[in-house]
């Protein structure tokens, strides 16, 4: 059987799904990884944003204003800054060959509430089950049964409450959901640059998908090049942007007093241990 961290390293299926609770996660997170794999689906959950670090560009909130659907926003701001991030989400998707895809459902901030502590996120995971289950079952009808393509999910590294309620979904599904994918959850960037932050969150993941096992696959971005690139694609999202997220360091895994620059992910361990 290929080893699993070899299979990850080739090119992704257009079935595979990015899950990613806004709109710069999974570009911040698993960028470079999924710009190699160059296939599958970013599906961005909580799409409707308030949340940015500047002022939007006219220009680009004009890009994104022909873009078809209703965003059903209340306030000016939301809309402004939801049509940025979107415009932002395309431009990564594209750079990495994935189709992006949204469940335009409001993100803390446009819901009004504090994105840290995760107080409320099981009740926002049960909010989450109807829209996402469908969102990823549904791609699933007649599709033959294996290989299985990959789903990448959150780990909920850094507490954001969105971050949280995906995996809590994702990890109450799990049976439904194996059955159709692979199940893998990458570790949340800048949140898992910090080690105690990183740590804490790792006790999360592990008890939320037992009795199943994890394996780490890392994900190294070993020379300038590489780092380049993923800064590159980390640059496609300059609204969430702070000068402290301008370096590589922000966006590698703490796992050591002097870690490298990587992306890693957590490998869920089928219960049959099916290949594919």
């Amino acid at each position: 059987m290929m080893d699993v961290r070899e299979h990850l390293s080739g090119r992704g299926s257009e079935d595979d799904i990015y899950l990613s609770p806004h709109s710069d996660d999974v570009c911040f997170s698993l960028g470079a990884f999924a710009s190699r794999r160059r296939a599958g689906v970013l599906l961005t959950v909580f799409s409707v944003s308030d949340y940015r670090t500047g002022k939007p560009d006219p220009e680009v909130v004009r890009a994104g204003g022909s873009r078809p659907g209703s965003l059903r926003a209340g306030e000016a701001g939301v809309l402004a800054t939801t049509l940025v991030r979107m415009t932002e989400d395309e431009a990564f998707a594209g750079r990495c060959g994935l189709q992006p895809q949204w469940l335009r459902l409001k993100d803390a901030q446009a819901r009004g509430q504090a994105p840290f502590g995760a107080s409320d996120a099981r009740e926002i995971a049960r909010s989450l089950e109807q829209p996402l289950m469908r969102a990823l079952l549904a791609p699933t009808v007649g599709r033959k049964a294996e290989p299985r393509p990959w789903l990448f999910c959150p780990a909920g590294i850094g507490g954001h409450v969105d971050h949280v309620a995906v995996l809590m979904l994702v990890a109450s599904q799990i049976d439904a959901l194996e059955k159709h994918y692979r199940i893998a959850f990458y570790e949340d960037l800048p949140y898992a640059s910090n080690p105690s932050t990183r740590d804490a969150a790792w006790q999360l993941l592990r008890q939320s998908v037992q009795p199943r096992e994890l394996e780490r696959c890392r994900f190294d971005l070993p020379d300038a090049s590489a780092q380049a690139l993923k800064m590159a694609l980390v640059n496609l999202h300059p609204s969430q942007l702070t000068a402290r997220l301008r370096s590589i360091a922000a966006f590698t895994p703490a796992t050591g007093d002097s870690p490298s620059p990587h992306e890693a992910l957590w490998v869920l361990q089928d219960r049959h241990q099916r290949p594919g």
